[in-house]
């Protein structure tokens, strides 16, 4: 196999996941979205709610998460829900970042029980 087959072979497989997500989306927006995201996954998508100020939903439905991960690539939205699905190659870049931000979440995870811990010992009085 030369490199050329290889690349498309690999890039075949990158965007089975996006394809299948855009096809629930349009198919059965409203299935669970455990049923296509993870766990971790859906934790990181509550974040980015969170960091867009509470605009959306969190990720209940797969047309909710669908939202999100537009949202998190610039995609136009009205009042909280999409224009239009987006394309595969915005679909694509979306789930690489969804995978960087689950790759970062235990280290997230770590610094909020840090922070909790720190601000538990703070209003006991500051004491170690």
């Amino acid at each position: 196999m030369n490199l050329l087959e290889q690349w498309k072979r690999d890039r075949e497989a990158r965007l089975d996941r996006p394809r299948e997500a855009r096809r629930l989306a349009r198919e059965h927006p409203d299935a669970p979205a455990e049923t296509f995201f993870t766990a971790d996954e859906l934790e990181c998508l509550k974040i980015e709610v969170q960091i867009f100020g509470g605009k959306f939903r969190p990720p209940t439905t797969i047309m909710d998460a669908m939202i999100i991960v537009g949202a998190m690539m610039g995609m136009a939205t009205r009042r909280g829900e999409l224009v239009y699905l987006p394309s595969l190659k915005t679909l694509e870049c979306a789930f690489e970042r969804l995978e960087t931000l689950v790759a970062g979440l235990p280290a997230f995870r770590r610094r909020e029980a840090a922070r909790a811990r720190e601000e538990e010992r703070s209003a006991r009085g500051g004491t170690a």
